[in-house]
């Protein structure tokens, strides 16, 4: 009795083990399907980043025309080119974007989200341009990224990877939980260099809905915080 019960015990593990397997790879092919989708849908912003590597200096214009078309699909809510901007050089660029928006900073934002100037710091990515979606309520222009915590640790992970990074975040009290990604531009040579954070040009931010990043959520298929 005792010999027929362990062979029954053993048989039911075996078929345990056997349908855990078969879970594991029916959930592995479900998230791979859920990557590829996530993948085509952030696809576009990887133009938006190789747009900006291979050129020297893009205008306002320039910018609008070539990622307007890219913000307004139905799973990206902005695009943002954020430059990285040091403290040495905050005033000159200060200065520079006034020529176009009168009452530009590198900003922060207070409790009621009112845009007050950033503190002191070593360096800021501030957004110098963005594609913003139709019936956008807050324009961040001029808003530092890296003046959020949980940004902040996403452009640094972003800088050392040379990877793009993401995070949720809450953007705005009308834009929340949403999947913020970091692609990060550098200058051609940065590879070669074993600190890249000196050659990093800025971010390519994507701003991506929550239909979209549950994908991401149930397969970690980016670099994620």
């Amino acid at each position: 009795y005792s010999s027929a019960a362990s062979d029954v015990y053993k048989r039911q593990r075996l078929e345990l083990a056997e349908a855990e397997a078969n879970l594991s790879r029916q959930v592995q092919t479900l998230a791979d399907l859920s990557f590829l989708t996530l993948n085509e849908k952030i696809s576009p912003l990887y133009a938006v980043e190789s747009f900006f590597s291979a050129s020297e200096q893009i205008t306002k214009d320039e910018f609008h025309r070539f990622s307007s078309h890219i913000s307004n699909r139905p799973h990206i809510n902005r695009v943002d080119w954020a430059p990285r901007v040091t403290a040495n050089q905050r005033q000159v660029f200060e200065t520079e974007m006034r020529k176009q928006h009168t009452e530009f900073a590198i900003s922060t934002v207070d409790k009621d989200w009112q845009k007050i100037s950033a503190p002191a710091g070593g360096d800021y990515y501030p957004v110098q341009f963005s594609a913003l979606s139709e019936g956008a309520e807050f324009n961040p222009v001029g808003l530092d990224h890296g003046q959020f915590d949980d940004r902040r640790r996403a452009i640094n992970t972003a800088i050392r990877s040379g990877e793009a990074t993401a995070r949720i975040v809450d953007l705005h009290p009308s834009l929340t939980g949403v999947l913020v990604l970091f692609l990060p531009v550098f200058e051609p040579a940065a590879g070669a260099l074993p600190n890249r954070k000196g050659s990093v040009m800025g971010f390519v931010v994507g701003i991506i809905d929550s239909v979209s990043y549950t994908h991401l959520r149930a397969h970690e298929t980016l670099r994620y915080l």
